[in-house]
């Protein structure tokens, strides 16, 4: 129990930092250069971590695979890694809305990306 009760007090401070960020909500649309590369990230998810790797090319993201993520919420969580990928590729950024009833796990994937993209800026 004092472990879970760790676990929930990280992710919330987690939430609480990433709202506060005020470069969450502008993100990296502005600047959306980034060098090309294979980029290998963890984020920090509902029930566990699940690393994510970004797939840059010709200076935009190309491809966003998630994997280690089966400790997630079916249904809620599994949806926001199955959707915002494609969702972030499009937009060629990060500011995109959360999958709803996913924002823990939305957020921690949308967190993990744009520092990955913001330290490989071109």
């Amino acid at each position: 129990m004092l472990v879970h009760n760790a676990i929930k007090e990280h992710l919330i401070k987690n939430d609480q930092e990433m709202k506060s960020n005020d470069q969450y909500a502008t993100d990296n649309a502005s600047t959306n250069k980034w060098k090309d590369g294979t980029y290998n990230t963890v984020a920090h998810g509902r029930n566990a971590d699940f690393d994510i790797e970004v797939g840059i090319k010709d200076h935009q993201i190309k491809q966003i695979k998630i994997s280690d993520h089966n400790s997630e919420s079916k249904g809620i969580g599994s949806k926001a890694v199955a959707e915002l990928p494609s969702r972030i590729i499009k937009a060629q950024s990060t500011d995109v809305d959360a999958i709803s009833g996913a924002t823990v796990t939305s957020n921690a994937i949308k967190y993990a990306i744009r520092n990955v993209l913001d330290k490989n800026r071109d």
